[in-house]
């Protein structure tokens, strides 16, 4: 005590002792002014010990958290009311998300209120990379964000040799609610992709694609919403009959269990095992049961690595014969094929979602939760 004022100094620190920052507190006892100022130049987070989610809930999405973070802040209060603010700084901070390992976070967001949690408007971030399905490099975010959500303003960055962003969005905290966005595809590589999946042994190519990908987050997971990518020059396509099953082509039935018998049906099989285009487009959308769609339409040749043709009798094509065997297909035969194929793309994210909410589960029950009390 000082006169009417009160003052002092406290720390902060977890419940397993680490600490976390120095609270300087002045309170005028005849006015009832006061404020208290938060330094906390210096966290470090480590597997085994301080994590983000310790210090708010807003965080729960990051863990195994390493690097160095930095917050300062402030209360101001009078009889009226209090007010609030305070800077949150990331040097290399790297964590592990639902998407895959976020590497290298740096910038510094401004806040102007801390309870509820406020940002100031325009607020940016710059991401390393993000290893996830497909490497991502060099993100960069402009955001903000209040009690309710966070609004999104712009994203992109690096990937498969080309440019992705998403547009403008609105993500609701919590969990409630539905996201609707769009991802921008500019000149991205699709062999790239593939060659890093586990199609990499049954496909192969050489496309590189722009377009626009819609999508929907909800209650019912998540689905893409009639998005649309062509390829910006001709290319190659290389697909194995092993992995050709389910498909249908040109209005023709599905096969369920491998290569079609049906001469006709054959061709386009072989077509699609060395075919050069010159024009690919394909629709996108998430359709019944958790399956992704996707209707190509593909104009080109066929284009095998030795030249081949085929001859048949005048009497085997007018008795049907011709088509009741294989017939080689001719190099430089041109191709106009419609392919309708899906995958099924609700299983691939419940098992990286369950993947996900275990090792969370695990890494929750192993370490010391609770408020953090002050000395």
């Amino acid at each position: 005590f000082a006169g009417r004022t009160v003052s002092g100094r406290f720390t902060a620190f977890t419940p397993g002792r680490l600490d976390l920052a120095m609270v300087t507190l002045a309170h005028d006892l005849k006015t009832g002014v006061g404020h208290a100022d938060i330094e906390a130049q210096a966290l470090v987070f480590t597997k085994n010990g301080l994590q983000p989610a310790i210090l708010t809930p807003l965080a729960a999405f990051a863990r195994d958290a390493e690097g160095r973070v930095s917050f300062t802040g402030r209360f101001d209060w009078t009889d009226q009311g209090f007010t609030s603010s305070g800077v949150v700084g990331a040097n290399g901070l790297t964590f592990k998300s639902p998407l895959g390992t976020v590497q290298a976070i740096e910038g510094q967001i401004r806040l102007t209120s801390l309870a509820p949690l406020v940002s100031a408007p325009d607020q940016s971030l710059t991401v390393h990379r993000i290893d996830a399905v497909a490497a991502v490099d060099g993100v960069k975010a402009t955001f903000d964000f209040n009690g309710q959500g966070l609004t999104l303003d712009t994203a992109e960055a690096s990937a498969a040799k080309g440019r992705i962003h998403l547009e403008p969005m609105q993500v609701p905290f919590g969990g409630d609610g539905t996201i609707q966005g769009a991802l921008v595809l500019d000149h991205v590589d699709l062999g790239d992709l593939v060659a890093g999946s586990s199609l990499a042994d049954s496909v192969k190519v050489q496309i590189v694609v722009v377009g626009r990908l819609p999508f929907e987050i909800g209650p019912g997971g998540f689905h893409f919403l009639q998005g649309h990518i062509s390829a910006v020059r001709p290319g190659r396509i290389s697909i194995s009959r092993k992995a050709l099953t389910g498909l249908k082509m040109g209005g023709g039935e599905a096969s369920s269990s491998g290569p079609a018998v049906n001469a006709v049906q054959d061709l386009a099989y072989e077509a699609l095992e060395n075919l050069s285009f010159e024009t690919l487009e394909a629709d996108v959308a998430s359709r019944p049961a958790g399956r992704l769609g996707m209707i190509f339409a593909i104009k080109g040749h066929y284009d095998p690595p030795t030249k081949q043709q085929d001859t048949f009798k005048l009497s085997e094509l007018l008795n049907g014969a011709a088509f009741q065997k294989k017939i080689p297909l001719p190099s430089d035969t041109p191709i106009n094929l419609n392919l309708d194929t899906s995958l099924n793309f609700d299983e691939l994210v419940t098992a990286l979602t369950n993947i996900w909410k275990h090792d969370t589960a695990a890494s929750r029950d192993s370490g010391a939760r609770g408020s953090v009390p002050v000395q």
